[in-house]
């Protein structure tokens, strides 16, 4: 984290403790997402370190300041280069243009769902589905699974199991994912489907 700014940071410690608490917290957690720096909780961090690295260019006498800068600018692009998933970049990522065929037939998914209507998707589909009241990650609210303030809790049925009015889901379940929707699929009818997905809605 330290290296896109060119570990100029170091240069301002007095400023670089105020990210002492969240490194601290994410080194101690058990919660693996959390001490994984890839993952959100490290972002924290960010603006204490470009903080501190402002604060130590301040500190430069002004003859070094200009090269410590470029220094930084150079670090950053070259970081870019090789951890950023952006073009250009040597980081592979996937991408799906409008017309691709799984994103048409995503979409065409999509157009059988009210946009007011409580729904439980896959996981990849409900940042496209999320401008609603209420929309759960599968396997929610038929089974919590990182739902609620208790990271830890999981595996009970949530009260909302009996309300969810549409559920997306991909045609080929895991096992386990499978195994719960039989248990639940009972009170749900397929009202569209193609090589992607399947769409219920409840019954009655």
């Amino acid at each position: 984290m330290f290296a896109p700014l060119g570990f100029v940071a170091v240069l301002a410690p007095s400023a670089l403790m105020t990210a002492l608490g969240v490194v601290g917290v994410n080194l101690v957690s058990t919660f693996w997402y959390q001490y994984q720096v890839q993952y959100h909780y490290s972002l924290v961090i960010v603006p204490c370190l470009a903080f501190a690295t402002t604060e130590a260019l301040f500190r430069l006498k002004l003859e070094f300041r200009r090269s410590v800068v470029w220094f930084v600018a150079l670090c950053s692009i070259v970081c870019a280069y090789f951890w950023v998933p952006l073009p250009l970049t040597s980081v592979d990522y996937q991408s799906w243009s409008p017309s691709s065929p799984q994103v048409v037939a995503t979409t065409e998914m999509f157009a059988l769902i009210p946009p007011d209507a409580s729904l439980a998707a896959y996981h990849p589909l409900t940042a496209q589905l999320a401008r609603r009241r209420e929309i759960y990650s599968f396997p929610n609210p038929f089974q919590r699974s990182l739902y609620g303030p208790d990271v830890f809790a999981k595996g009970d049925r949530l009260a909302a199991a009996d309300t969810v009015q549409f559920v997306m889901l991909p045609t080929t379940l895991n096992p386990d994912d499978q195994a719960l929707w039989d248990r639940e699929s009972g009170a749900f009818e397929e009202v569209g489907r193609n090589s992607w997905w399947v769409v219920f809605e409840r019954r009655g």
